[in-house]
């Protein structure tokens, strides 16, 4: 190839990036993740939960949001982070997978349920059951009270749930 081919080649691509930089712009508008995209375990459009209260074998504990914090009367310095962290699960986390019409809700750990949890959020109240984890240990079930179907999570769900209940333990210990 010639030295004057050449530099009309790199004349003509040097043009194209040209034109590129300046009208079509490098950028690329990505499509978001798939679980950013899917449907979480709760719609959180007017701001997220402002009460949740657990309950489990071991007793009962409820926490409310005032402003920007949430406040428990439950013992201990990290129960209203414990609070703060399933109330983000909640409206963070989407619903992998359903399962319609279940024979049986035992079967999913459902009943009876490792924790209820009822959960103020846009002017109504949403009840939830935990069940158990599936085989594989990655994903877990829920119930949504007004939802026929069992619903799968990711499992990080059972710990922020668990963080909750620990200070509930703690609560009941004291009494």
């Amino acid at each position: 190839m010639s030295g004057r081919r050449t530099a009309i080649l790199a004349a003509a691509l040097a043009a194209l990036l040209l034109y590129f930089a300046l009208f079509e712009g490098f950028s690329v508008d990505r499509p978001p993740p798939a679980w950013e995209r899917d449907e979480k375990i709760l719609r959180c459009d007017g701001g997220g939960p402002s009460e949740i209260e657990v309950s489990g074998p071991a007793g009962r504990v409820a926490g409310k949001r005032e402003g920007e914090r949430w406040v428990s009367e439950a013992p201990g310095k990290y129960v209203a982070a414990a609070f703060a962290d399933l109330a983000e699960a909640l409206c963070r986390l989407p619903i992998i997978d359903r399962i319609e019409g279940p024979s049986r809700l035992a079967d999913f750990g459902l009943e009876p349920p490792g924790a209820e949890l009822s959960v103020a959020i846009g002017g109504r109240t949403v009840a939830l059951l935990v069940g158990g984890s599936t085989p594989a240990d990655n994903l877990m079930y829920l119930k949504l009270g007004d939802r026929p179907e069992v619903l799968k999570v990711g499992v990080e769900f059972q710990s922020d749930v668990d963080k909750v209940i620990a200070s509930a333990r703690a609560e009941g210990s004291r009494s």
